[in-house]
């Protein structure tokens, strides 16, 4: 990481303007520095070629430093605007390394506007939305939507067992059980060894008072599992739902 503090022309320049970042050509060479504040509430200037600055905001991510990851491509991005992978990145980063969330999705949504018509990075932006709204936000309802808008804009999401499996788990905190177990059933059909849409499967039955169905889906997801955590939670599961069965026979 090339950072300088005594460099007087970049200075001058880049200390009014410490919110944004500048770009200067020299020798036909576009060249970006950029300003971080540092622990001492001192400016450093980070100088160097788009690639250089896009090295530094990777090896920033490497050690946590994920303020300077965030300048460096806040600086790119200004230099150019409309790369729809630069807005992925940067909200890869305020997603899973600064925890800003909204402002992830609203980083996906600007690369979604510039992806033209490449349906796998539209139906991956509003793919990586849902699971924001679903996981992290905790709003089921905006979740589905994205989800959904993601299967119809690159078909071939149908078989993307993790989005299937996200939106069954969206539809069914949203009490729309029933298309829930539908994309379960896919997963199944598209994997049968997938042990978590077994599980998920029994508890969608249980909700629908499908006991034995439930049951059975469980027993399933215990015969090819390798996960003894998993098998924990099917055991228990099953008891559970023995109980339940047992006392609505008894009524």
């Amino acid at each position: 990481m090339r950072i300088s503090t005594s460099i007087a022309s970049y200075i001058i320049v880049i200390l009014p303007f410490f919110l944004n970042s500048i770009c200067y050509s020299q020798n036909s060479q576009e060249v970006i520095a950029v300003p971080i504040e540092n622990k001492e509430g001192s400016v450093d200037v980070i100088v160097g070629s788009i690639q250089e600055i896009l090295n530094d905001a990777e090896e920033a991510k490497k050690i946590g430093d994920y303020k300077t990851a965030e300048a460096c491509y806040k600086a790119v991005i200004e230099y150019s605007p409309q790369n729809a992978r630069l807005h992925v990145d940067l909200a890869n980063l305020y997603r899973f390394g600064l925890g800003l969330f909204e402002q992830a999705i609203k980083e996906y949504k600007i690369a979604e506007s510039l992806s033209g018509d490449n349906k796998k990075g539209i139906g991956f932006c509003q793919e990586m939305e849902g699971q924001i709204y679903l996981n992290d936000l905790h709003i089921p309802k905006e979740a589905v939507s994205e989800f959904e808008k993601s299967l119809d804009s690159n078909l071939e999401n149908i078989n993307n067992i993790p989005l299937l499996f996200n939106l069954a788990v969206a539809l069914n905190k949203v009490d729309r059980g029933e298309e829930a177990e539908n994309y379960l059933k896919k997963i199944i059909e598209l994997n049968p060894e997938s042990d978590f849409a077994y599980v998920s499967r029994g508890q969608l039955l249980t909700n629908s008072g499908d006991y034995e169905g439930a049951i059975n889906a469980l027993i399933k997801a215990k015969q090819i599992t390798s996960n003894k955590e998993l098998t924990v939670i099917a055991d228990s599961a099953i008891d559970i739902i023995k109980n339940i069965r047992k006392e609505n026979t008894t009524q």
